[in-house]
């Protein structure tokens, strides 16, 4: 008697989801969905769906696919690239319809989840992923005007360019010859360096309780 199985190998499902990714906004989170199925007669896995981008709110703990085309398998970036906050660098495969073909790329697609060793043909896209909008990866819209600070704030002394002395400074030391003289910066914390006639010299950007020892 023939074994069933060599004829009609069970299948069993496998999801399989990637690491997951955090938008700029930290609300939430995005990974690769992929359905598989396991043959247990040649013990070898084989894509059921196509590659699907899916999004977690953290808040709700709600998943949504926002992006899945029976044409093609979608990939997240092993490193993703936000070229603004809403907008993310995907790639996409197109799934040949060709059954010659289908076997060949549905086994590159196992190689790419098991081993990383992934398609070099595949686009570069762009995902909305609040909305699930896709753009070819050059009309990916660029990331906001980041707005000019005003109000109360101010900068740090240290991010600000030193200031000579003013001309009628007072120097902390003259030589006695007369020669050089040291002085205190117009900003409280340089020093500056003038020899007799000539213009001060930035000797320390930023510094406290200068004194000279003889």
């Amino acid at each position: 008697m023939v074994n069933d199985r060599l004829f009609s190998p069970p299948k069993i499902d496998n999801p399989l989801d990637s690491p997951a990714t955090w938008v700029p906004a930290g609300t939430d989170i995005l990974y690769n969905h992929f359905e598989l199925f396991y043959n247990e007669n040649n013990l070898s896995y084989t894509p059921k769906e196509p590659g699907q981008i899916v999004r977690m709110n953290l808040g709700s703990g709600k998943t949504q696919v926002i992006l899945s085309d029976p044409q093609h398998d979608y990939w997240l970036c092993e490193r993703c690239v936000f070229t603004h906050p809403d907008w993310v660098q995907v790639m996409r495969s197109r799934i040949p319809a060709d059954p010659g073909e289908l076997a060949s790329y549905q086994a590159s697609v196992i190689d790419c989840l098991g081993h990383g060793e992934c398609l070099e043909n595949r686009e570069t896209m762009a995902l909305n992923w609040r909305i699930g909008e896709l753009l070819p990866w050059d009309q990916a819209p660029a990331a906001p005007l980041t707005p000019t600070p005003t109000g109360r704030y101010k900068p740090r002394q240290e991010d600000l360019a030193p200031l000579p002395p003013g001309p009628n400074a007072k120097p902390l030391y003259t030589h006695p010859s007369g020669d050089f003289a040291f002085y205190l910066g117009a900003d409280g914390t340089s020093l500056w360096s003038a020899i007799r006639n000539g213009q001060p010299v930035l000797w320390v950007e930023n510094g406290v309780n200068f004194f000279y020892l003889p």
